[in-house]
């Protein structure tokens, strides 16, 4: 992907309004200095930003520009149900504590970019959405999308799909590195991808 490509791809998902560099970079929980990089062609975009960008292009941007309290309480509802202890399970999901969720609520503090993008996207994707994933929550991502592979085909498809080394699929796979960031976006769209039955046995 050129740096003219990702503009446009930001183009197609955001519209010409002003923020949409800011909201990819929420949505693929990178810093925004990291999108100017890409756009300026001083940095390579990453196989898993690309991987992650196809997809976005693909299913639609998840991310809204803005969120109301009232807008967060209806979205918490809408994840979790009305059972005792949602605010709590969105704190732990987000990496926040539950003062800070409870602040949103209240409008004391307003809710930040990348909190407002992980929201959309558990309200799309459900709950199983996380700022992180386990080795065991990723081979089980990897096999669902891969029909239950061996081990090597695992750390194979891995590497091939998001566009980085074996050596690295196999750290994430041994949970010797943790999988975040655009990478980890790009397994849940394939995922939610698997799910919509718009992939065949192989995740393409």
């Amino acid at each position: 992907m050129t740096p003219d490509q990702l503009s446009q791809a930001i183009l197609r998902l955001y519209g010409e309004g002003r923020g949409g560099r800011t909201r990819l970079a929420n949505e693929l929980m990178v810093d925004h200095g990291t999108i100017m990089d890409w756009l300026s062609g001083r940095n390579k975009i990453s196989g898993p930003a690309k991987e992650a960008i196809s997809l976005l292009l693909e299913l639609g941007s998840p991310s809204g520009s803005t969120m109301t309290p009232t807008e967060l309480k209806d979205a918490i509802s809408q994840i979790y149900g009305d059972r005792p202890g949602a605010r709590g399970r969105l704190a732990a999901e987000l990496n926040v504590s539950s003062p800070t969720v409870s602040n949103w609520l209240k409008g004391q503090i307003e809710i930040p970019g990348p909190a407002k993008a992980a929201i959309s996207l558990l309200l799309k994707f459900g709950s199983q959405y996380a700022s992180t994933m386990t080795p065991d929550e990723l081979q089980s991502a990897v096999s669902a999308l891969f029909v239950d592979p061996s081990n090597a085909q695992r750390q194979y498809w891995l590497a091939r799909r998001l566009g980085v080394t074996q050596q690295t699929a196999a750290k994430w796979l041994k949970g010797k590195s943790p999988i975040g960031g655009p990478a980890l976006v790009a397994i849940k769209l394939l995922l939610k991808k698997k799910k919509m039955g718009l992939a065949n046995d192989r995740g393409d």
